[in-house]
């Protein structure tokens, strides 16, 4: 999955960023790797929100990295701040997260 850690500051966009999620997974905005996107995932918690985006093949590196991109892109997010990915079995270790975009 890739996550986004939505810092307070930014609290007042979690209701956009879900909403185009959800409209991008719909509209099938993942062009040919849509159907390698599972599901959108919104965390409220005290700290940081998280909104994290389901990949169905973790093998496959050009429908991982694709996916992420776009899930930062349809969040508009400025370049400075990062996205990260985790696969299943990592997430499932409590392994640490190595990659970012």
């Amino acid at each position: 999955k890739w996550r986004y850690n939505v810092q307070q500051k930014h609290h007042g966009s979690l209701d956009d960023y879900w909403k185009e999620m959800l409209m991008s997974m719909v509209g099938e905005q993942f062009e040919e790797f849509s159907n390698e996107v599972n599901g959108v995932v919104l965390q409220r918690r005290a700290r940081n929100d998280r909104l994290a985006i389901w990949v169905a093949d973790t093998n496959n590196l050009n429908s991982v990295q694709s996916i992420g991109l776009k899930f930062k892109n349809t969040l508009a997010l400025p370049s400075n701040v990062s996205i990260h990915y985790e696969s299943h079995a990592d997430a499932q270790t409590k392994a640490p997260v190595t990659s970012f975009l």
